[in-house]
Protein backbone atom coordinates (compact mmCIF):
# COMPACT_ATOMS: atom_id res chain seq x y z
CA UNK A 1 0.00 0.00 0.00
CA UNK A 2 1.56 3.33 -1.07
CA UNK A 3 -0.01 5.99 0.61
CA UNK A 4 1.88 9.03 -0.65
CA UNK A 5 0.04 9.01 -4.03
CA UNK A 6 -3.05 11.09 -3.91
CA UNK A 7 -5.96 12.29 -6.21
CA UNK A 8 -6.82 16.02 -5.56
CA UNK A 9 -10.03 17.57 -6.69
CA UNK A 10 -10.38 21.22 -5.70
CA UNK A 11 -12.85 23.84 -5.99
CA UNK A 12 -15.62 21.93 -6.61
CA UNK A 13 -18.86 24.87 -6.03
CA UNK A 14 -22.33 23.61 -5.83
CA UNK A 15 -25.24 25.88 -4.24
CA UNK A 16 -26.81 23.98 -1.45
CA UNK A 17 -29.09 25.15 1.66
CA UNK A 18 -27.00 23.92 4.53
CA UNK A 19 -26.65 26.12 8.39
CA UNK A 20 -28.02 26.72 11.72
CA UNK A 21 -29.96 29.64 10.25
CA UNK A 22 -33.16 29.29 8.85
CA UNK A 23 -32.88 31.82 6.57
CA UNK A 24 -30.03 29.73 5.32
CA UNK A 25 -31.62 26.72 4.60
CA UNK A 26 -34.17 28.98 2.21
CA UNK A 27 -32.24 31.28 0.40
CA UNK A 28 -29.10 28.60 -0.08
CA UNK A 29 -25.59 29.74 -0.91
CA UNK A 30 -22.16 28.32 -2.49
CA UNK A 31 -20.34 26.02 -1.05
CA UNK A 32 -16.67 24.94 -2.19
CA UNK A 33 -15.35 21.62 -1.86
CA UNK A 34 -11.63 20.05 -1.76
CA UNK A 35 -11.00 16.37 -1.88
CA UNK A 36 -7.68 14.62 -1.65
CA UNK A 37 -7.77 10.93 -2.28
CA UNK A 38 -4.94 8.72 -0.64
CA UNK A 39 -4.85 5.60 -2.50
CA UNK A 40 -1.48 4.12 -5.22
CA UNK A 41 -1.28 5.05 -8.14
CA UNK A 42 1.14 2.65 -9.34
CA UNK A 43 -0.53 0.79 -11.50
CA UNK A 44 -2.38 3.30 -13.14
CA UNK A 45 0.28 5.46 -14.22
CA UNK A 46 2.39 1.98 -15.70
CA UNK A 47 -0.81 0.85 -17.20
CA UNK A 48 -2.79 3.85 -18.53
CA UNK A 49 -6.19 2.51 -17.82
CA UNK A 50 -8.82 4.30 -15.88
CA UNK A 51 -10.27 1.09 -13.72
CA UNK A 52 -6.79 1.38 -12.04
CA UNK A 53 -7.48 4.56 -10.70
CA UNK A 54 -10.50 7.15 -9.37
CA UNK A 55 -12.69 8.37 -11.80
CA UNK A 56 -13.01 11.81 -11.09
CA UNK A 57 -16.06 12.84 -12.94
CA UNK A 58 -17.65 9.31 -10.37
CA UNK A 59 -16.05 12.01 -7.30
CA UNK A 60 -17.48 15.09 -8.44
CA UNK A 61 -20.93 13.96 -8.98
CA UNK A 62 -20.80 12.08 -5.62
CA UNK A 63 -20.05 15.42 -3.96
CA UNK A 64 -22.53 17.32 -5.78
CA UNK A 65 -25.64 14.65 -4.80
CA UNK A 66 -24.33 15.37 -1.22
CA UNK A 67 -23.92 19.36 -1.38
CA UNK A 68 -27.08 19.83 -3.51
CA UNK A 69 -29.23 17.07 -1.44
CA UNK A 70 -31.12 17.95 2.13
CA UNK A 71 -30.64 20.16 3.93
CA UNK A 72 -27.83 19.83 6.99
CA UNK A 73 -27.26 21.94 9.94
CA UNK A 74 -23.44 21.68 10.02
CA UNK A 75 -21.15 21.51 7.34
CA UNK A 76 -19.40 18.87 9.55
CA UNK A 77 -21.92 16.87 8.80
CA UNK A 78 -21.69 17.09 4.73
CA UNK A 79 -17.96 16.64 5.04
CA UNK A 80 -18.55 13.43 6.99
CA UNK A 81 -21.06 12.02 4.52
CA UNK A 82 -18.86 12.89 1.52
CA UNK A 83 -15.85 11.33 3.25
CA UNK A 84 -17.68 8.03 4.36
CA UNK A 85 -19.56 7.72 0.63
CA UNK A 86 -15.67 8.15 -1.25
CA UNK A 87 -14.67 5.51 1.43
CA UNK A 88 -16.95 2.99 0.23
CA UNK A 89 -14.36 2.25 -2.75
CA UNK A 90 -11.94 -0.32 -0.74
CA UNK A 91 -9.31 0.90 -3.53
CA UNK A 92 -8.84 4.66 -1.36
CA UNK A 93 -6.44 4.48 1.52
CA UNK A 94 -7.57 7.94 2.91
CA UNK A 95 -9.30 10.81 2.49
CA UNK A 96 -9.02 14.53 3.19
CA UNK A 97 -11.99 16.54 3.01
CA UNK A 98 -12.42 20.05 2.95
CA UNK A 99 -15.74 22.13 2.80
CA UNK A 100 -15.99 25.65 2.75
CA UNK A 101 -18.76 28.22 3.40
CA UNK A 102 -17.71 31.24 2.32
CA UNK A 103 -20.60 33.50 3.03
CA UNK A 104 -21.13 32.35 6.50
CA UNK A 105 -23.22 34.32 8.59
CA UNK A 106 -20.68 35.49 10.99
CA UNK A 107 -21.24 39.28 12.13
CA UNK A 108 -17.49 40.82 11.87
CA UNK A 109 -14.93 40.21 8.79
CA UNK A 110 -13.26 36.90 7.86
CA UNK A 111 -11.01 37.60 4.89
CA UNK A 112 -11.42 33.97 3.22
CA UNK A 113 -14.14 31.86 4.64
CA UNK A 114 -14.96 29.45 7.34
CA UNK A 115 -13.84 25.90 6.64
CA UNK A 116 -14.28 22.21 7.87
CA UNK A 117 -11.05 19.85 7.40
CA UNK A 118 -11.59 16.27 7.94
CA UNK A 119 -9.08 13.52 7.35
CA UNK A 120 -10.07 9.37 7.35
CA UNK A 121 -8.88 6.23 6.95
CA UNK A 122 -10.14 3.27 5.46
CA UNK A 123 -10.45 0.51 8.32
Amino acid sequence: MNNSDNIKIKNMVFYGYHGVNSAENKLGQNFTVDVELFRCLLDAGITDDINKTTDYTKVFVTVQKIVEGPCQKLIESIASKIADTLLEDKAINAIKVIVHKPNAPIKGSINTDVAVEIYRINP
